[in-house]
């Protein structure tokens, strides 16, 4: 749903659904695959991701909330 509402309808580029799901694909396997092995280069990227998710993701807010006129939206 993310990559349909947020991806396609707006500017949040599409590495961010990349990142998203892949870091839900590692999830999923580590939880469900009791011989899954996550490296810890794999963790920290997707730590890494995640934080560039979330500053993406703010600004994408930030942007919503005001308009090109330079005030903010109620």
């Amino acid at each position: 749903m993310f990559g349909l509402h947020v991806i396609r309808e707006s500017d949040v580029e599409e590495y961010y659904g990349k990142a998203l799901r892949f870091a839900k694909e590692e999830r999923e396997k580590s939880d469900y695959d009791a011989l899954a092995k996550i490296t810890e280069e794999e963790a920290e990227s997707v730590i890494e991701d995640t934080e560039k998710f979330l500053e993406r993701i703010k600004e994408a807010i930030r942007e919503i909330n005001i308009p090109s006129s330079g005030r903010r939206s109620t």
